[in-house]
């Protein structure tokens, strides 16, 4: 027997129209109560717990499931439909710090040894931990009991800059296995073989760690929402969204200019991993 046809709200009230912040729903044959916190509660006990219906409704509950489902549909979109090549990619490009910023650079600059999709996996990275990111920090001020608008702007900068960490790290990975082709350069400038290096293979140890970091990130984010309600559940995603205005359009359009007028500064930036070495790319063209 479902337990929704064994229990009934209080007062007539439909699970839609409550707004309070605990709700009661009483046995019809009866006088067992059960206390629920928040609305999708109700739905839970109507459905009966640990009943496949009350698994479904916790999934379809959790926004940081379909946030997954649509960061890995974007990203893989964008992956396997990124060109090799770029057209035209003339010596403009030489020492060219506007090539720092993840947007720019994967828009105007790519080839077989600096590819496309290398760099959109590593902006990847950072967007799943600023959305694992914004989950801890609203799973920690629902704790505390301390959900203000302040947290709504300072928590999506404080994401914003936490991602660029693991940005480095796969940068630093990207920029090493761009080390390797500069000395495969040399050896093919010299004549000399060099079949101990495969540039295709390089890059799956790259992609397996980012792919399987990414999931680890965004599956964390959805263990941090279980319980989120519907309007916990928007603000977080609302400030996903704020994060990434503070990343794409503040942090790193600060980082592109500094790097501008300091080009000393492309020495550390380039490290993220997104900065177009223009010598290397007119060096493997020629020996192509």
């Amino acid at each position: 027997m479902c337990i929704r046809d064994r229990y009934q709200l209080i007062g007539g009230s439909t699970l839609d129209n409550l707004t309070e912040t605990n709700y009661l729903v009483e046995e019809a044959k009866g006088n067992t109560r059960i206390e629920a916190e928040n609305p999708q509660d109700l739905d839970y006990v109507a459905a009966g717990c640990w009943s496949t219906e009350y698994f479904e409704l916790k999934i379809r509950h959790n926004w940081g499931l379909w946030v997954l489902i649509a960061v890995i549909t974007v990203y893989f979109v964008l992956a396997i439909g990124s060109k090799k090549d770029t057209e035209k990619v003339g010596p403009q490009f030489r020492n060219n710090a506007y090539t720092l910023h993840p947007f720019y650079s994967i828009y105007y600059v790519g080839g077989e040894f600096f590819t496309k999709a290398s760099r959109i996996t590593i902006m990847f990275v950072g967007v799943s931990v600023k959305v694992l990111g914004m989950a801890i920090i609203h799973y920690l001020v629902e704790e505390q009991d301390r959900e203000s608008i302040l947290w709504l702007l300072v928590g999506p900068a404080i994401a914003a800059v936490a991602s660029s960490i693991p940005q480095y790290i796969f940068g630093i990975i990207l920029r090493i296995n761009l080390g390797y082709q500069k000395e495969k350069i040399m050896k093919k400038q010299k004549n000399e073989e060099d079949d101990s290096y495969s540039i295709e293979g390089s890059y799956f140890i790259f992609y397996l760690l980012a792919i399987l970091s990414v999931l680890a990130a965004l599956i964390m984010s959805i263990v941090c929402l279980t319980d989120h309600n519907l309007d916990q559940s928007l603000m977080w995603f609302a400030s996903i969204w704020i994060s990434f205005a503070y990343d794409f359009l503040i942090f790193d359009v600060i980082i592109t200019l500094l790097a501008k007028f300091v080009p000393a500064l492309i020495s550390i930036f380039k490290w993220r991993g997104f900065y177009f070495e223009y010598d290397v790319y007119a060096e493997y063209v020629k020996l192509e």
